[in-house]
């Protein structure tokens, strides 16, 4: 049995007009892509480029996959991190989905965490946090000790250059 669904002259004039504006809107696209083709540019008229555009290099480093030692689930060193690098005191047990400001307001107003009562568990948040911690300022280290070697090499190569050129401009006279 097929049964006919009967549109009200309403619900087709609606469908007609929108169906009408979403072509004007496809061929006035088309028109301003022909017409950028034709001016030999792949950029739109306020001069924006197209496509996806790479993260400036100023911000901080995505979290990759380290091990952050024994005792952290696995995207558990992570996740801390994550809140480190941001700066954020890290949520514990009963406190996600709540953000840092709001949390310290409530511990300022006497309230205290469910999770911060338990001495075992608290030993071990603070193990784990520490351990990312210095996961984390250990990086930091060799990632500064790295600018520093690369520094120096490149002072390096500017002293072999500027030795090339005088033994070169001594040579050629």
């Amino acid at each position: 049995m097929i049964s006919v669904v009967r549109l009200s002259k309403r619900s087709q004039l609606h469908a007609a007009a929108q169906a009408r504006k979403t072509e004007q809107q496809n061929a006035m696209r088309n028109e301003e892509q022909v017409a950028q083709l034709e001016m030999g540019t792949g950029l739109a008229h306020d001069d924006e480029p197209i496509g996806p555009q790479p993260a400036p290099l100023h911000e901080r480093e995505p979290c990759r996959s380290h091990a952050y030692g024994p005792g952290l689930l696995p995207g558990e060193g992570m996740a801390m991190a994550s809140y480190v690098q941001d700066g954020k005191r890290i949520p514990r047990r009963g406190e996600i989905g709540l953000d840092t400001e709001r949390i310290q307001a409530l511990e300022r107003a006497g309230y205290v965490m469910s999770g911060s009562r338990h001495q075992a568990m608290n030993a071990v948040r603070t193990r784990k946090e520490n351990q990312v911690i210095s996961g984390e300022e250990k990086r930091a280290q060799l990632r500064l000790q790295a600018e520093a070697h690369a520094k120096k090499e490149a002072e390096i190569i500017a002293q072999f250059r500027e030795m090339v050129d005088a033994m070169q401009s001594k040579s050629g006279s």
